[in-house]
């Protein structure tokens, strides 16, 4: 709407009609473009409707329409934005071998616009465009489509108002706003069809980078494009937080200062600004960043019960994602499942299985956009029937995680960060994921005794007769795969056995 209205008022003022205008109020504007825009583009990351499912428009789809769509490329990232800031947009993990070629081509980062249209552009025609279904691979953009929206941007960013015409900015702060993306790579464990090989191999994987300075989908430095006009700073965080509420810029003229903010506006009325409104911008906040890697589902709740995660409303099958917790968000990026909170309550986070495997757990503390504290739980092993609990206000307040592995109810162990890197514990864990296997009594006591003896031997600091035992099991599960035991399964569990034999190593 902002760009629209600067692109309407030189119109108006080629006919020498800008006088017909008195004054422009821009609400959260993305006046130079906004990092978000660019995984939306190239990989359809929050673009589905509904949120999750996607039955009305998938990741796939959006992607495509993206693609051939103008007016999406002008949400990019303009030249003016590299001007103004120093975050790159997009990153590139250094200790990826996998994106040696990218590193190569923009070292460790994209921060001029002329590298981000090189990117955009498939690396100026040396990478191919991926098939629609595989979001994981960056998109190849049209370059008739971008050479037209950066003459606009251009334009855009050049733009100052006519004689006579007021301009105010409206700028939403507080909540985690992506400002880029990092490309990075996860290590999957495969196994070929009959399971006799199986191997760690490098696969393309991204993630998103956050801060504080926007509204959820604008970062400020964009809303607060334009100099020398009225700015003023809302502060969504504070505002959430008093209200119990969630807004952020899908819905920000719904926040009762903003309105209130325009009509004084309006009414040359500014002597006492509404509640949460500043000249200046707000700072100091402090939350915390939830990211978790497959397989298993996230949910959040805080002391009055509301709900941040998957949702299926009663006699719905399809799920969608529900983000009702005050300055809370759940959202998809690469394999990752990624949630952010402020530390205002005491929340209970509960994970679930989705699969057997192993999922590894993130949670940091962040203030004013420098990471403060840390926890992580690394490999986990979780089955279908898992469910994982802990609270947290702040690091320093945060529960162990209690796993119930077979959802009975009772919590079968509890789980400090960095535990799961002692292999005996580690293997205690296995033991628990395995017995919860459907398999028959004979075979089941046969993996369970081969663990047991594994874990006889490591507490006699016998590693290389553990290693022996975990082999010998490795061995009984592939002889029962596709009979006792799925293949599927087979694979998840193997891979859980490697990971005890990695550790064995270290």
């Amino acid at each position: 709407g902002g760009l629209l209205a600067k692109m309407l008022i030189d119109a108006l003022a080629r006919d020498d009609k800008s006088n017909l205008i008195d004054m422009l109020i821009l609400v959260a504007s993305p006046q130079l473009g906004t990092p978000k825009a660019v995984p939306g583009i190239l990989h359809g990351d929050e673009q589905e409707i509904p949120k999750k499912m996607g039955f009305l428009l998938n990741k796939d789809t959006a992607r495509e329409l993206g693609e051939n769509m103008e007016s999406a490329y002008t949400l990019l990232p303009s030249g003016e934005y590299f001007d103004r800031v120093l975050d790159p947009v997009i990153e590139f993990d250094p200790d990826a071998d996998i994106l040696d070629a990218w590193r190569g081509m923009y070292g460790n980062s994209v921060n001029t616009a002329g590298e981000l249209h090189s990117f955009l552009l498939g690396d100026n025609g040396a990478r191919r465009e991926p098939a629609a279904s595989d979001t994981d691979t960056p998109n190849v953009l049209k370059t008739g489509l971008l050479s037209r929206a950066t003459s606009t941007q251009s334009r855009l960013d050049a733009w100052v108002p006519p004689s006579g015409i007021t301009v105010h900015q409206i700028i939403g702060w507080g909540l985690d706003t992506i400002r880029g993306t990092r490309y990075t790579e996860r290590i999957e464990f495969r196994c070929t069809d009959d399971l006799a090989f199986c191997f760690d191999t490098p696969v393309l994987d991204r993630e998103p980078l956050f801060t504080t300075d926007g509204d959820k989908t604008v970062v400020t430095p964009s809303a607060n494009a334009m100099d020398g006009v009225e700015t003023w700073w809302v502060n969504l965080d504070r505002y959430n937080t008093i209200f119990r509420i969630n807004r952020e810029h899908a819905d920000i003229l719904e926040v009762g200062p903003i309105r209130n903010l325009i009509a004084k506006i309006l009414q040359d009325n500014l002597t006492e600004l509404p509640s949460h409104v500043t000249i200046q911008k707000p700072n100091g906040r402090k939350n915390l960043r939830i990211s978790i890697h497959s397989p298993v589902s996230l949910d959040i709740y805080d002391s009055f019960n509301n709900h941040t995660g998957a949702f299926s409303a009663p006699g719905v099958e399809f799920q969608t994602i529900e983000e009702r917790i005050p300055n809370s968000y759940h959202l998809s990026f690469g394999e990752g499942t990624y949630a952010g909170l402020d530390i205002a309550d005491l929340y209970t986070v509960v994970l679930r299985g989705q699969d057997f495997g192993t999922f590894t757990l993130i949670i940091q503390e962040v203030e004013n956009n420098a990471v403060i504290g840390e926890m992580i739980y690394r490999d986990v092993p979780v089955t279908p029937q898992t469910t994982a609990t802990f609270t947290i206000q702040t690091i320093a307040s945060s529960t162990a995680l209690a796993m119930d592995m077979d959802g009975d109810g009772v919590v079968d162990t509890t789980i400090t960060p960095g535990e799961t890197n002692d292999p005996q514990r580690y293997l205690a864990l296995v033991r628990l994921a395995i017995a919860d296997l459907a398999l028959p009594q004979g075979i089941m006591q046969n993996f369970l005794a081969k663990i047991d003896n594994a874990l006889l031997s490591l507490a006699r600091t016998n590693t290389n007769a553990a290693t022996g035992q975990l082999t010998a099991l490795s061995n009984s599960v592939k002889a029962q795969a596709g009979k006792a035991l799925s293949t599927h399964d087979a694979e998840r569990v193997l891979e859980m056995i490697a990971t005890a034999q990695g550790l064995l190593v270290e």
